[in-house]
């Protein structure tokens, strides 16, 4: 269960609304990689080896990119959007089996988050954009959305194998043409799991992933490679975590302008002002830090009652009063490094 306490001393309240990155560390232990995934940077940080692995890291990226980019008119996605046949299912080989992965996790977690994260909003999140970006006073039209977005029910893959047991071809359905597929953010954080799972059979010691609000932390033995900035402000006094074999997540205001409640059909309007989820996949922290933003604080403390032992771990910062007030859980809490300011008191 989430607990709460009032928030002071280790963030100044006029700095904490709120920026979009933490402060940069200076990466200085073994091989360092830098390049982009889905079109976002990323970092990756090794201690152990020596050996250019950027190949292999490489690979995975294209892997991701033909499965789930929205800017790449062949990928897996793009083709399944455009696609608008209801008769019959759009027909595709998955031959390295991350898209069916992925897929497969996103009904799990649709499931597991109370349908809070949902990857066929896109055309309710236009809608919304589009009525505020023209000041529009009615608001959209949310039955006639709703016959095209929602993810439970209205899209089906199937994998389809021949009479040996062996792999032939996936099919992807849809129940309505005008319904959309967005996996970018779940397969961006599924590629770099698989990127860190990749570096470690190799036998490295340690590595940490950053990407956008994102970090894998694996293996131990450098300190400083298991330091994590929340990324509240962009300073000194940011609070950091010590993370190991884990990853992080964190989601801000400036993120949650852009969220919609797929639930209720509306704009996220709650308390809350940032969310930081460790988990051990990078996937769940990315999926829960945006559903526990959406849901706000009730409904997260909720949510953490009926799954005690879900491993998900969770700070979060909201309005109460008028004033900053900070809640988390005891695993995250174990997480903190506390400043020395404070172990004085």
């Amino acid at each position: 269960m989430i607990s709460h306490k009032r928030f002071l001393i280790i963030f100044i309240a006029a700095t904490v609304f709120l920026v979009n990155c933490g402060p940069k560390e200076k990466e200085i232990f073994g091989r360092e990689y830098t390049g982009t995934i889905l079109g976002n940077p990323y970092v990756i940080s090794t201690a152990g080896d020596s050996t250019d692995y950027q190949f292999e890291i490489d690979s995975i990226i294209r892997l991701i990119d033909i499965n789930f980019s929205l800017s790449n008119p062949n990928s897996v996605v793009s083709k399944y959007n455009m696609y608008t046949q209801t008769d019959e299912s759009m027909k595709f080989v998955d031959s390295s089996f991350v898209f069916g992965s992925v897929f497969n996790l996103a009904e799990d977690l649709n499931r597991r988050s109370n349908s809070f994260f949902d990857p066929t909003s896109n055309p309710l999140k236009r809608e919304w954009f589009r009525i505020k970006f023209n000041q529009i006073a009615e608001e959209p039209n949310l039955d006639s959305l709703y016959e095209f977005v929602v993810f439970d029910s209205k899209v089906d893959l199937n994998e389809i194998y021949d009479e040996s047991g062996k792999y032939k071809e996936s099919h992807l359905r849809k129940k309505d043409p005008r319904i959309e597929l967005d996996l970018s953010s779940l397969g961006m954080a599924y590629g770099l799991d698989m990127i860190s799972d990749m570096l470690l059979s190799k036998g490295l010691q340690q590595i940490k992933i950053t990407c956008l609000n994102q970090t894998i932390c694996r293996g131990a033995g450098v300190p400083e490679l298991n330091i994590v900035p929340l990324g509240i402000t962009q300073d000194s006094a940011d609070q950091k975590i010590r993370l190991i074999n884990g990853a992080f997540s964190f989601k801000t205001t400036k993120e949650k302008q852009a969220m919609i409640d797929v639930t209720y059909g509306y704009p996220v309007d709650n308390e809350i002002v940032y969310v930081g989820v460790a988990a051990k996949s990078l996937v769940e922290a990315e999926v829960f830090s945006e559903s526990f933003m959406i849901m706000g604080f009730e409904q997260s403390s909720s949510w953490y009652e009926k799954n005690a032992d879900s491993n998900v771990h969770s700070f979060m910062l909201f309005m109460k009063n008028n004033e900053i007030s900070s809640a988390s859980t005891i695993g995250f809490d174990e997480m903190l490094i506390v400043p020395d300011s404070i172990t004085s008191k």
